[in-house]
């Protein structure tokens, strides 16, 4: 089946304009409108965000280093030596 001149290139123009739509940041504002631009407010939230990023990625190795302290082996029991 053929589809009548034109049709293939509007859908084209049309999924086009959907998806730079979607990936647009035209209707955002910067996030430091919220704060105001206070540099205390500011600086608060990036360290505390910092913080909060350096605790999830410390959680995994501290679980494993308490696991191999504890001489656990992978299937939650202890090790026989």
């Amino acid at each position: 089946m053929t589809l009548p001149a034109g049709v293939g290139e509007r859908s084209e123009v049309i999924m086009r304009d959907v998806i730079l739509q979607l990936f647009s940041t035209d209707g955002f504002v910067p996030h430091g409108t919220c704060y105001l631009w206070r540099p205390g407010v500011l600086a608060l939230h990036v360290i505390s965000d910092g913080l909060i990023g350096a605790s999830y990625y410390s959680i995994p190795f501290t679980l494993s280093g308490r696991g191999r302290s504890r001489g656990e082996d992978r299937h939650g029991g202890r090790s026989r030596s």
